[in-house]
Order: structure tokens, then sequence, then C-alpha cells
């Protein structure tokens, strides 16, 4: 079914486009004319179908991203959230800073000494040196 709906805003993209082109120039040979008047009216009709256009472009997206989402649409995101969310430990749980500042000191012990040892400044270029 949503092949379908891409068809179709496909369709509806390019219509767009044509008739927003075609009111342009309708407008500018208009405008040539020495008719400013109709030319504003076909050129804001141009601009109407342009960004009706730009409306469709954004639905042909939606529609082929969802076409391609494994089991269609927004069911899949609600499974993939479900997911993330089964592993998680229960509301209940209350967060223990022992247990956490206990995990960062274990996996700092791990890092090499060049990082966890205070290093001396460095000198630099400007000021008075040996001070």
């Amino acid at each position: 079914m949503q092949s379908g709906k891409v068809f179709f805003w496909t369709i509806c993209c390019a219509i767009a486009v044509g008739l927003s082109k075609g009111f342009e120039a309708m407008g500018d040979s208009a405008f040539n004319g020495g008719d400013s008047g109709s030319a504003l009216l076909f050129h804001l009709l141009a601009l109407a179908f342009l960004l009706g256009a730009i409306a469709c472009g954004i639905n042909f997206f939606r529609a082929l991203f969802r076409a391609n989402s494994i089991g269609g649409g927004e069911k899949t995101a609600a499974r993939r959230i479900a997911q993330v969310f089964e592993d998680s430990p229960p509301a209940g749980d209350a967060f223990d800073p022992d247990a956490a500042l206990g995990n960062y000191m274990a996996k700092r012990e791990h890092l090499p000494p060049s990082w966890t040892e205070p290093q001396a400044p460095r000198q630099t270029g400007f000021g008075k040196r040996g001070l």
C-alpha cells in the first residue's frame, strides 16, 4: 500500500512543479507585454503551486521512508522504543551513588598512567621565564 502513496505524491509533485513553471512563464510574458497587474497574479499563483510542490515532496519522502521501514511505519517505531526500554531496571529501583562512584573508580584504575597523573604545566612563549 505504501508504494501507491509514493507514486501518488510523485505525480502530485510533478504536476505542481509543471503548473508552477507554466504560471511563471505566463507571468513573465504578461510582464513583458506591459500588464504588471496580471503578471503579479500569475507569479503569485506560480509561488502557491511551488509551495504545494514542496509540501508534496515532503509527503513523498515521508511515504518513501515509511514504505522502506520494516513492518511499516509507526508500529515499527513503537516496537523499537519498547525494545530499548525492555531491559531497563524497574522504576522502583533508586539510584545508588556509591555504586556509581565505585564503578567510575574501577574503570579509572584501568586507564594508562599518563591519563591519571597530573602533568607539569606547559612552558609558553610569553611572559617572564623562571619565576
